[in-house]
């Protein structure tokens, strides 16, 4: 009976697989191996087509989708330019289709979900890897989830206005360190190069709150494996030991556990190192283990990596192309009564941030239902959601205004950390007090100039743009 059976269907089968069957080859092997690989790759590209209900669409070319689009004109100006006059558009980047999701939209249809503690914070692969499991980045917030709300509040609470105050001597101290070389640059060859300043300044700023208080040495260890871990962040996902820059940043990161483990069993309480609070039982919950404190740290480190360290230029150009406001920052005591205490500083900063946000969307997913947006569609079932904020802000004027952030403005259309959702960067005390410091101090000690603001495509991650010539300035002591 079975072999009258697998005769019917032999003979039932197409003669393209027949013949396959009957008489094999490599040549109709390889051929078939690579239909399928075809298949899968076009699937995977043009099957989110098949849900109902799906909201507008632009796949763009196949399998690369609008990456190529990405590289030439930058991640930022790319969505710019696909989302005006839309508010919800499913379009297929980086070899994956996402959701983006105008902040009126989510504002309307998934904060509240948002809230409700349905969403799932998205990373790229590396990134999610290194940070580690237990970092507020990485974990669900909202209602239901208690270890998110415990770490983030601990976090809140230890990185406060209060103690970002504290260490405002500190990051004082490193901010004359990056601008007196940049005076030692001008004298040297003419110009300095304030990118890379910037990230080393954003670097060391966003681990002092951990390493505070330790010796000179230890700081440089730790400083030097967090570059290596970060440099694995931003790397194809390869673990090859010490021959790949994932592989390495995996070796630093073991390395980094080691170190913070000995942190721990010798906190300095006495410098201002946040450690000894995370440790301790609180009313936001019980200490941090290891782990948390690990993952903490890599968390802050990469916090700054995307927020100061890509502000900083653009808010030292906008102090050059608006030099009626050097003169008013300049008159504002460096010390500060609050982090966000109404300012020039702080007004001239918000609308740096605004014209050039650092980072233009926050990515997230549920995985447990469909997410309805009414009338702009429903987005399927963990899809990929790039909740993008930056287009409200850049909407808001061509004009370069300070002026405009009354308090009002502030508290309803601020995003550039996040917005009124609980994965609001909990960094954000620290990245102000550090901006508005450096436009203090530099407009109140220095005279600078910078040569050439075109902003081009970044060599190093073309997704992203930066100053021609890693925005040569000079400085000069006043």
């Amino acid at each position: 009976m079975e072999s009258r059976a697998l005769v019917v269907a032999m003979e039932n089968l197409p003669n393209w697989l027949r013949s396959l069957w009957e008489e094999p080859s490599w040549q109709k092997m390889v051929a078939l191996a690579s239909a399928g690989m075809l298949g899968q790759v076009l699937w995977n590209h043009y099957g989110v087509l098949f849900h109902k209900r799906l909201p507008e669409t632009n796949l763009g070319w196949p399998v690369v989708g609008h990456t190529l689009s990405i590289f030439k004109l930058s991640l930022e100006r790319w969505a710019l330019k696909l989302m005006e006059g839309r508010q919800v558009l499913v379009a297929n980047y980086l070899f994956e289709s996402r959701a983006i999701i105008k902040y009126d939209v989510y504002t309307k249809h998934i904060h509240r979900t948002e809230l409700d503690g349905k969403l799932c914070p998205v990373l790229v692969p590396a990134v999610r890897a290194l940070v580690g499991p237990n970092s507020v980045i990485m974990l669900p917030g909202g209602k239901g989830h208690s270890r998110h709300k415990r770490l983030r509040g601990k976090l809140l609470a230890s990185l406060g206005p209060n103690y970002v105050l504290s260490i405002l001597p500190e990051i004082k101290g490193l901010i004359h360190k990056t601008l007196d070389d940049m005076v030692e640059q001008t004298k040297n060859r003419g110009f300095g190069v304030f990118e890379a300043a910037a990230g080393l300044l954003a670097f060391q700023s966003s681990v002092l709150p951990v390493l505070a208080g330790l010796p000179a040495a230890k700081q440089r260890c730790v400083q030097d494996l967090l570059d290596e871990i970060l440099g694995g962040m931003f790397a194809v996902p390869l673990n090859l030991g010490r021959f790949s820059a994932h592989g390495r940043a995996v070796l630093a990161r073991k390395k980094m556990c080691d170190m913070t483990a000995e942190i721990m069993a010798s906190p300095n309480l006495s410098q201002q190192n946040i450690i000894a609070d995370l440790m301790q039982e609180t009313v936001d919950g019980k200490g941090f283990s290891k782990e948390e404190v690990l993952d903490t740290v890599l968390t802050l480190l990469l916090a700054g990596k995307l927020t100061t360290a890509d502000a900083l230029p653009s808010l030292l150009v906008d102090l050059h192309q608006h030099r009626s406001w050097v003169d008013k920052i300049a008159a504002e005591p460096l010390e500060m009564q609050g982090v966000e205490t109404d300012s020039a500083t702080l007004r001239f900063v918000r609308e740096s941030l605004r014209m050039k946000p650092p980072t233009g969307a926050y990515l997230r997913a549920n995985y447990g239902e469909d997410t309805d947006l009414g009338e702009h569609g429903v987005v399927p079932k963990g899809m990929c959601m790039a909740l993008y904020f930056s287009a409200d802000l850049t909407t808001m004027g061509k004009d370069f205004n300070p002026d405009r952030w009354t308090p009002e403005l502030v508290r309803s259309h601020f995003l550039v950390f996040g917005g009124h959702q609980p994965h609001e960067c909990v960094g954000k005390h620290l990245a102000l007090m550090e901006l508005q410091l450096f436009a203090k101090v530099l407009c109140k000690e220095y005279e600078f100039e910078v040569l050439d603001t075109t902003e081009v495509v970044n060599p190093s991650n073309p997704m992203t743009m930066c100053y021609k010539g890693g925005c040569q300035v000079k400085v000069r002591r006043k």
